[in-house]
């Protein structure tokens, strides 16, 4: 689970070797201010913002390859094979989606909402993956902490696309996102013991994450994966 200010992924790390952390609400309760969260983080793991690189996240389905440092336009997902770079991405109910092969080569880190699962974005990372080179046996994915199918209450204008991952609660509709990626990475053709899910919901657990869904809060949790 990790510590009260971040939550670990260890069997992804066994598996690939690389790192992978999300930050959680307690950097905010100790009075960090949003616009100050990433050098906040990144001055607590010792890191160097000089190596950071991330998605500017636009609700789209576009992933981008790249080995610089710095924003990237246009898309929600980042994969490299840059053994320096650090992949940073914010999130506040959506999921974070990381991914590494065993073989220390390549990592990803994507930011799924229901926008970017309606354009099939995790699909798209994973097929970019199988494009590197990348056997679909040694690609293992890890996600972190979202809004949970129980609590995610959404109306037909987004339950349309996602028939199959629709529940009843109470008699209004939800919606699994974290059933959403798993399904992509399937039809990919990722194994499912490939496939690490968390139960850790950001609404549930407000607590130790922030939910843009409780209170349209700025803040974010910030995913980390490096090597």
């Amino acid at each position: 689970m990790g510590d009260r200010y971040f939550d670990t992924y260890p069997s992804f790390s066994r598996l690939t070797g690389a790192i992978a952390l999300t930050s959680t609400g307690t950097f905010f309760d100790d009075g960090i201010p949003v616009q100050k969260l990433t050098s906040a983080v990144f001055q607590k793991l010792n890191l160097k913002m000089e190596n950071a690189v991330w998605p500017v996240q636009i609700h789209s389905g576009t992933v981008h390859f790249t080995r610089n440092p710095g924003p990237v336009a246009g898309c929600d997902g980042v994969i490299t094979d840059h053994d320096s770079l650090i992949l940073l991405l914010r999130t506040a109910d959506c999921v974070p989606v990381f991914m590494a092969d065993t073989q220390g080569r390549f990592r990803g880190l994507i930011h799924a909402g229901w926008r970017g699962l309606r354009q099939h974005i995790v699909s798209h990372a994973a097929e970019f993956m199988k494009e590197k080179g990348v056997p679909c046996s040694e690609l293992i994915v890890a996600t972190g902490p979202s809004i949970c199918r129980e609590c995610y209450t959404v109306k037909d204008d987004v339950a349309q696309y996602f028939p199959d991952h629709i529940g009843l609660d109470d008699n209004q509709m939800t919606l699994d996102l974290q059933g959403i990626v798993r399904d992509q990475l399937l039809q990919s053709g990722i194994p499912g013991e490939n496939i690490l899910l968390t139960n850790r919901c950001t609404l549930c657990h407000t607590e130790r994450y922030v939910s843009y869904r409780l209170n349209q809060t700025h803040n974010r949790l910030l995913s980390i994966l490096r090597k």
